[in-house]
């Protein structure tokens, strides 16, 4: 049971450091203000579907509302 917190933990702490690194990279302004959303559409994405690997295999990489696959990075 420890391992499986551990590894959702893990999981969640490794997603939002991607998410910070890239909008840091990308836009300065941009990272502090916004709500994550999909590149292709530009709806924001709400919180339960940003859950790491539950919302990836329920949605199946793809944006819930325009359907466009996800880079497996994010």
């Amino acid at each position: 049971m420890l391992y499986i917190i551990l590894f959702i933990f893990s999981t969640s702490c490794m997603s939002f450091i991607n998410a910070l690194i890239y909008r840091l990279h990308y836009d300065i302004n941009y990272s502090t203000n916004k709500r994550s959303f999909c590149d292709n559409c530009k709806k924001i994405l709400n919180f339960y579907q940003l859950i790491p690997i539950f919302s990836a295999f329920y949605y199946h990489h793809k944006c819930p509302y325009c359907k466009n696959k996800f880079n497996y990075l994010y």
